[in-house]
């Protein structure tokens, strides 16, 4: 008995002032990022999702929101703090100086002493997805969620280090908005992950 995880990323944001916007309110979904989000929705309508986990940032929740329109009024939906992105003393920072320090969260140089480690991230995103599918055996549930802990759980189940090299594999490599990664967790216990969809791709 397999069961399922479908761990998106949102949908991509309005976000005119072009910068990065980690746990900032208010940050909602563009019409670009709603049409990407209507494609990935129309990809899980085949599939028998019985409940939606989300991170309680709106552009999360909106995802989830126009998920569980196109599947079902009867797909219960939750909000998991454990979802959320990450904390980061960077946010509000412009994109252009997150791109000239390669999105580096993590290194003492860029990071303040409050701020999330990878070690953290990986705790708490990955303790919610046991926690999911232990409530969930056998069945199939989405699981939306933010760029840098999609990376890192994805890492982790890989068995990568769990270092920057692991979660900035490339432009082309690092989760999408509105791509789907499949978590598939065995009756035994093991896990596995794979890219099932992309809207950027449709």
């Amino acid at each position: 008995m397999l069961t399922h995880i479908y761990l998106i990323r949102h949908g991509k944001v309005f976000n005119p002032t072009n910068v990065f916007y980690g746990r900032k309110p208010r940050m909602y979904l563009s019409e670009e990022g709603r049409r990407g989000i209507e494609k990935t929705a129309n990809f899980l309508k085949e599939r028998s999702i019985c409940s939606i986990y989300t991170s309680p940032l709106l552009r999360a929740r909106q995802t989830g929101t126009i998920i569980q329109t196109k599947l079902s009024t009867k797909t219960t939906k939750h909000i998991s703090k454990a979802l959320i992105d990450i904390k980061t003393s960077l946010e509000g920072k412009p994109f252009s100086y997150i791109q000239s320090i390669r999105a580096d969260f993590y290194s003492p140089q860029f990071r303040d002493v409050n701020d999330e480690t990878i070690e953290q991230i990986k705790n708490r995103i990955f303790a919610s997805i046991k926690e999911i599918a232990k409530k969930n055996e056998g069945k199939e549930v989405v699981v939306i969620s933010h760029g840098d802990p999609i990376m890192i759980a994805k890492a982790y189940i890989e068995n990568k280090p769990l270092t920057l090299d692991s979660i900035r594999p490339g432009k082309d490599m690092y989760v999408q908005y509105g791509e789907i990664q499949d978590i598939i967790i065995s009756s035994t216990g093991t896990f596995t992950i794979n890219k099932i969809f992309s809207p950027k791709h449709d």
